[in-house]
Order: C-alpha cells, then structure tokens, then sequence
C-alpha cells in the first residue's frame, strides 16, 4: 500500500489517456452495478463575470475539460444529484436555475441532462475524480464533447434572451 500513495491523480489521468480502453472498461462494469437505464447530470456555472466552470476530469480520455456533473443515483431528483455532484466534486454550492439540454447519451441507454447554474461559493478541495478546474469566457482552448459545448452555446443563449432573470 505504501507504493499507492505515490501514485497521483495525474498519473492516473495519464494512463487513462494513453489507454482509453481502461475508462470504457471501467464504465462498462459501473454499469453493471447500475439500474437499466442511467441518467448524467451537468451543469454550466457561469459566474458574475459570465465565465463557464470547467473541470479536468481524471476517467475521461477522449476529452478530460469538460462540465462538472456526474450520475444520478437511484430514485434521485436530476436538480438534486447535481448539488449533490457539485459539493462532492468541488465542494462548490450552486443555484441550480434550469434546465438546458436533455439529450440521450452516447452509451445506448443513458440520458444527459445540462442545468444553467450559478455559483455561491467558492470552489474548494477537489475530489480525486477531478485533477483542476478553470473560469473561461470563451471555451474554443479546449476541445469539449458535443453535449457539453451545446450547454455552454444554451446556456449563453438562455442569458442573452432572460437577461437580470438569470
């Protein structure tokens, strides 16, 4: 065990991402253990400068920057796993607004919802899942999914037309 705590989590983000085959692995035995059908969550935090919150995720190869969120737990409120997956994460307490995009996800029977959120607090110990996070105006540095920037895109199309409602 003592070889273990030498091991980062950005050696870990590494592997995963010199051998995608482990993250697909490892969400093909997470399902396993998981209802028929599953269920995402994420939400696009824009602060009061209309920055996006973005996190590095550890387990994801393809495209590690993305939105915070994770799964919604059996019998679980969308809105309510977020705030959950937020403080877990983050340690971050947002306003959960919205919805933005509900869309079927890319592994069969699963379903992504985006929130527009605004945060209360300040970001504070990330969780090991996560290795860093950045405040962006314009997310074009990084190469994100196609859910996600489509939140970002409804989510600022969503402030552009609600204005001080948001």
């Amino acid at each position: 065990m003592d070889g273990m705590k030498h091991i980062s989590k950005h050696h870990i983000a590494a592997w995963v991402q010199r051998l995608p085959q482990l993250a697909f692995l490892a969400t093909r035995v997470y399902r396993l253990t998981q209802p028929r059908f599953t269920a995402g969550v994420s939400g696009v935090i824009v602060n009061d400068q209309d920055e996006v919150l973005l996190v590095e995720h550890i387990f994801h190869a393809r495209t590690p920057w993305g939105l915070p969120g994770g799964w919604i737990g059996n019998q679980e409120a969308p809105d309510l796993a977020l705030m959950r997956e937020l403080r877990e994460e983050l340690e971050l307490e947002a306003d959960v607004i919205r919805p933005l995009l509900l869309r079927p996800g890319i592994y069969g029977h699963h379903l992504d919802i985006a929130y527009l959120c605004r945060p209360l607090n300040q970001i504070g110990e990330l969780c090991s899942e996560i290795a860093s996070y950045s405040w962006i105006r314009l997310p074009t540095q990084f190469a994100l999914g196609d859910f996600d920037q489509d939140a970002i895109n409804a989510a600022f199309m969503a402030i552009s037309t609600e204005g001080s409602q948001i």
